[in-house]
């Protein structure tokens, strides 16, 4: 599976969030890699735990701040987080339960997909609305 990229195309304006999307990016292609070469199932489970924890901890992070800023569709973002987070988990468990030694390319797709589509609709919202806010 091909790597998602990093463009400026992505960036929500705010660094300390980009930075983070940067990280989720890296973790999700360090995942994809260890998954097409075909590493111990052990390093896969890791990295997905790895993958799936600091999603957890950047939606976090990211309501934090749209509720700092008063962002009006804090509630519908809340909800897209917690389908992926939902989503991701229950990849995590079937994978840890069994027999496969890889996640599949179609687990991979909807996370670029849903990665790319969320950064780019969803939260270049959050980051307009933060970065033309009077002070």
């Amino acid at each position: 599976m091909k790597n998602l990229k990093w463009t400026d195309a992505l960036s929500v304006g705010i660094e300390e969030m980009d930075d983070e999307h940067k990280k989720l990016i890296s973790l999700m292609n360090e995942l994809s890699s260890k998954c097409e070469t075909v590493a111990p199932k052990s390093e896969i489970g890791n990295s997905l735990e790895g993958l799936v924890s600091f999603a957890r901890k950047h939606f976090a992070a990211e309501e934090a701040l749209m509720t700092s800023i008063h962002y009006p569709d804090l509630e519908k973002h809340r909800r897209a987080h917690a389908d992926l987070m939902n989503r991701l988990e229950t990849e995590e468990k079937k994978f840890r339960f069994s027999e496969k030694a890889v996640l599949d390319d179609g687990f991979f797709s909807f996370l670029q997909f849903w990665i790319r589509t969320h950064i780019q609709g969803n939260d270049s919202k959050y980051g307009f609305f933060s970065n033309n806010r009077p002070d």
